[in-house]
């Protein structure tokens, strides 16, 4: 294409991670000037981070004519070429909208080979070289999140950059795929917040439901053994009803998971085999009994009513919730950037953690923190109006609580592949865990008092600066008239390995 046969091509890619351009073997290999250079090595990163800032400075084409000691005074990185015997040097960078993609080169041994007009003629390839490198770009890039997504999981913004790291580390090593398993993605020093939204009694809830609809079934049991009663003689049939009616009897106030358990036993073990037998056997039962085995199977139909509306009620309070807690998280994730990590339940938990060590290129201060606690009380509150304003609609009218627990002191959280989620790390912190799991259904000290009620949000803490800091955000929050007036100061019964709890509880103005 320039008319030379004397001359070196090299050609680079320039691979960006976490919007910053990262050394990689396989593309140094590549180039001239950086065939050299190796990932890993002190000395090779500080010269490609100059050379970056070099490029980001002059980033047009330029020609090398006579390479020497005076033009390496200037860009010391060419200085590898100069000790090679290169003498004339074409430095092409290649560029689209979203900046450099790489870079193409020629040498030559012969002083002023290379000139502007030698340049010019690499212009026709210039478009498919730009293309290419491109496309080596998005190839990084595919291999990195096919790495995460395998060995990880769908990630938020907030924290992906650390996984890439993490995957950038496995590929550049050229390990075997068990060796990220021992990769350790963590976090140090951030500051949990826990909230958690219950569904109050819906286990009761459940049970109810699934007993009425067990009871719909029992019922259409009945109704077949009396009419295959006048189809057949068959004496069975009359101790099936027997045992049938007993079992409704036995339910017809309430119903233990026991119950549950001996009803689906009767109904697989006792009655169906008679029923499949009668339905094959005997041309005269087998329309009654196909007409049964047809009920049975429709999951939308009159046996799974109950426990649908259930299910269905259940399922809108989690989705209503959610809704919220996702558009607000748009929000406040713009104040700082935090990980926040949701899951269902009966109700919905979250759990958010924010800290320098999470976005390392933003300043941390504890006013975002601050932040976060006084939207944290103040979404609970909508959470509950949200709830209220839903009961109308609801088909069962469940109800929900809200539950706040604040640990003041930063914590170290790890990722766990196993759970694919955030977990704490080391003894002193696995307090505030355990704290998570018991407090749900505590108990006001010496009465029977659940913390946790309806239309109300209660806060857990085991330090009176936590609580004076709250306070202040519920003061604001009942002046803005997103509580109701008063607080209630609570000391809380005494749990297995935590002891000295003690919450906050207040009132949320439904009505607003």
């Amino acid at each position: 294409m320039v008319g030379l046969n004397d001359i070196k091509v090299g050609l680079m890619p320039f691979l960006k991670l976490n919007n910053r351009f990262v050394l990689e073997d396989a593309c140094t290999g590549h180039s001239l000037l950086s065939k050299n250079w190796r990932a890993g090595d002190q000395e090779s990163q500080s010269t490609f981070e100059m050379y970056i800032g070099f490029l980001t400075e002059h980033p047009e084409p330029v020609p090398v004519s006579i390479l020497n000691e005076e033009m390496v005074e200037k860009a010391p990185f060419l200085k590898p070429l100069l000790a090679e015997g290169i003498r004339s040097y074409i430095h092409y960078p290649l560029q689209n909208s979203d900046g450099i993609l790489g870079i193409l080169e020629l040498a030559s041994p012969v002083p002023n080979q290379l000139n502007f007009e030698v340049m010019s003629r690499l212009e026709p390839a210039v478009p498919l070289l730009s293309l290419a490198l491109l496309k080596t770009r998005e190839n990084f890039t595919d291999k990195i999140e096919k790495l995460i997504k395998e060995k990880f999981t769908a990630l938020q913004p907030s924290v992906e950059w650390k996984f890439a790291e993490t995957a950038w580390e496995h590929l550049r090593s050229n390990e075997n795929e068990s060796a990220i398993l021992t990769c350790n993605v963590a976090f140090n020093n951030v500051y949990p917040l826990y909230g958690a939204v219950d569904t109050r009694n819906s286990s009761v809830e459940r049970n109810l439901a699934l007993q009425k609809d067990l009871k719909e079934h029992l019922l259409l049991v009945d109704h077949l053994l009396d009419q295959l009663q006048t189809l057949v003689q068959l004496p069975l049939l009359e101790g099936l009803k027997f045992k049938n009616q007993n079992i409704q009897l036995s339910i017809q106030d309430a119903m233990i998971p026991e119950d549950e358990v001996r009803i689906h036993e009767f109904l697989e073990n006792e009655v169906e085999p008679v029923f499949r037998h009668l339905q094959k056997s005997n041309t005269r039962t087998k329309e009654c009994v196909d007409h049964y085995f047809n009920i049975v199977h429709d999951i939308n139909g009159q046996l799974y009513h109950f426990h649908k509306e259930y299910e269905e009620t259940l399922a809108a309070i989690n989705k209503a919730v959610l809704d919220y807690l996702e558009k607000e998280e748009d929000a406040v994730q713009k104040s700082y950037p935090h990980y926040f990590e949701k899951y269902r339940t009966d109700g919905v938990e979250y759990n958010i953690y924010i800290g320098q060590s999470i976005a390392p290129d933003h300043p941390f201060d504890l006013l975002y923190l601050k932040n976060l606690r006084l939207w944290q009380i103040k979404s609970m509150a909508e959470v509950a109006r949200i709830n209220h304003m839903l009961l109308p609609s609801l088909k069962v009218p469940l109800q929900t609580t809200q539950l706040i627990l604040i640990h003041s002191q930063p914590i170290a959280i790890s990722f766990r592949r196993d759970e694919r989620r955030f977990d704490v790390e080391g003894s002193y912190n696995i307090r505030y865990e355990t704290m998570k799991k018991r407090i749900d259904k505590v108990r006001v000290k010496d009465t029977e008092e659940r913390l946790t009620q309806i239309g109300k949000i209660a806060i857990v803490y085991s330090n009176m600066k936590d609580a004076q800091e709250y306070v202040q955000y519920i003061e604001f929050l009942q002046n803005k008239n997103v509580l109701r007036p008063g607080i209630e100061w609570l000391e809380l019964e005494e749990l297995q390995g935590v002891k000295g709890l003690k919450a906050l509880r207040v009132d949320v103005n439904l009505e607003n």
